[in-house]
């Protein structure tokens, strides 16, 4: 998972021109002022804290983070609060997270293509190890 992470941030370029792509189609830019670094920090801020969770050999179930690490949860509330005082709405700050996940979807499965694996068994097999709890509809799913 580690090495997984460490290459989603190399290939910070891919996941910009995905991420402005996925904006792009779903009608967000217009409403965006977010500068290139805010879009940096937005994918670090994801998951800087979960790399320092695997660092701690912490656990990556749901139930874990909330009890043993907000950093995540406290980075999207913030991000959160400052969407809504430019005037922003809860349904565009979702629909913005959701595009950044596409983008990182379409790095994994980049990954996985040139490891000679079908993108799909990654997340059957993120999904079979979390009892499909992972399902939330963030993954594989359209704009």
């Amino acid at each position: 998972m580690e090495l997984l992470l460490k290459a989603i941030l190399r290939e910070m370029d891919t996941f910009l021109e995905k991420w402005t792509d996925y904006m792009e189609q779903a009608g967000y830019l217009e409403h965006t002022t977010a500068k290139k670094e805010d879009c940096i920090l937005s994918l670090r801020g994801l998951i800087e804290p979960i790399q320092i969770l695997l660092a701690n050999k912490s656990s990556l179930r749901f139930p874990s983070i909330l009890q043993n690490n907000r950093d995540i949860a406290d980075f999207l509330v913030q991000t959160g609060s400052k969407h809504q005082a430019r005037g922003l709405k809860a349904e565009l700050f979702f629909g913005c997270f959701k595009t950044l996940l596409h983008a990182v979807e379409d790095i994994m499965c980049r990954r996985s293509e040139r490891m000679r694996m079908p993108c799909e068994s990654i997340f059957k097999s993120r999904r079979k190890k979390t009892n499909g709890l992972s399902n939330l509809g963030c993954f594989n799913s359209q704009l």
